[in-house]
């Protein structure tokens, strides 16, 4: 039987109550106030959110909702609109999380002070018959599980991202259980049972979260629009006579929209980006991170990648348009700011919208 006795949204409080059938032993990143909690409770807050006492908050959510003994998670996101997944072997374990994907966090975040627009919370309650260290040992998979499931987002943040600014984690065990099990890692039953759910339940709802334009923000750096203003700028200098800008604009969106389509086109940006983030951390041989910085010409795949997919999207004159942009590039007309890999697969795709709205219009 789960140890989760009901799920409720309070409308009016803007709060998600777990009530749990029992107390529990709760191993938390967040405070837990009282002696026998027995309620996990998610609460929608301001992106603007402050307060001076956090600890005194979290007592009055509990207070507002008539519960005096409990955990209290924070978040901008709709608590509503949670995710459960629920285990039942080797013995019965809920998890319950609301997503939200920014401010995304880093080793090398350019902010460590931000307020909590986002964050990710994750409540697993679990019958697992685990010692403190067992549930110790889980909480640390749930670590695992959740940053496994951000690096599938490619989350964007100047090196590779294991989360929010905010993220919180609650393991909830019976106070009755038999305290068996010392370990629920990743390798063992019970700890790789709750490690899918978690990352199930996050991928799924951040994927949902994203859509195709915040996807391609995260993979690339820009969205759909950010990227058919930037093929308008090249537009203007070669020009269709007789064809409004405007018209020009809804042509591209609707080539992109097409080309965005093909999971071809995505392999080869996820590529890129991958490469920018294992070459940003030292880890690809024989290229460091200054000659990475610093755009090496020892480097040939960036432009292999940009030439395979200006190839793919618009055979041979998509590469020389790709080119093209590329010379503009170096002239100054144009900037991506973006790393080695992005900044040469943007300029084939730039450079194939480019080659199919002219191609468009020399067919007609």
């Amino acid at each position: 039987m789960s140890m989760i006795r009901s799920i409720e949204f309070v409308h009016e409080e803007n709060a998600l109550v777990v009530e749990l059938r029992e107390p529990a032993d709760v191993i938390s990143s967040i405070p837990v106030l009282g002696e026998n909690p027995r309620f996990i409770v998610f609460k929608t807050v301001p992106t603007n959110f402050y307060v001076d006492n956090l600890v005194d908050f979290y007592r009055l959510v509990l207070s507002r909702l008539g519960i005096d003994s409990g955990v209290v998670f924070l978040t901008s996101v709709s608590v509503s609109e949670y995710v459960r997944e629920q285990v039942l072997s080797p013995y019965v374990s809920d998890v319950v999380v609301t997503v939200g994907l920014e401010p995304a966090v880093c080793l090398d975040v350019e902010s460590v002070h931000k307020p909590i627009p986002g964050t990710i919370n994750i409540a697993v309650i679990t019958t697992a018959p685990l010692t403190t260290e067992g549930a110790i040992d889980l909480f640390k998979t749930v670590v695992e599980a959740k940053v496994l499931a951000v690096s599938e987002i490619l989350l964007r943040c100047t090196s590779r991202s294991s989360g929010t600014v905010s993220d919180a984690i609650v393991v909830a065990l019976p106070r009755s259980r038999p305290k068996r099990y010392l370990f629920a890692g990743i390798a063992t039953d019970v700890g790789n049972a709750i490690a899918k759910a978690v990352y199930k339940a996050i991928l799924s709802r951040a994927v949902t979260l994203l859509g195709v334009d915040d996807f391609l923000k995260n993979v690339l750096g820009v969205d759909r629009e950010h990227i058919v203003e930037l093929a308008l700028q090249l537009y203007r200098r070669a020009p269709i006579p007789g064809l409004s800008v405007d018209r020009v604009r809804k042509i591209l969106r609707d080539i992109l929209d097409d080309v965005l389509r093909d999971p071809n086109v995505w392999c080869l940006l996820i590529a890129a980006r991958e490469l920018d983030l294992h070459a940003y951390s030292n880890s690809i041989p024989h290229l460091s991170r200054d000659e990475f910085l610093n755009d090496t010409q020892k480097i040939l795949a960036d432009e292999l990648l940009g030439i395979a997919l200006s190839l793919y999207i618009a055979g041979a004159k998509g590469m020389f348009s790709m080119y093209w942009v590329e010379r503009l590039k170096e002239n100054g007309v144009l900037s991506f700011e973006l790393p080695m890999f992005e900044d040469d697969v943007l300029s084939a795709l730039l450079g194939s919208l480019l080659t199919k709205l002219y191609d468009s219009y020399r067919e007609r």
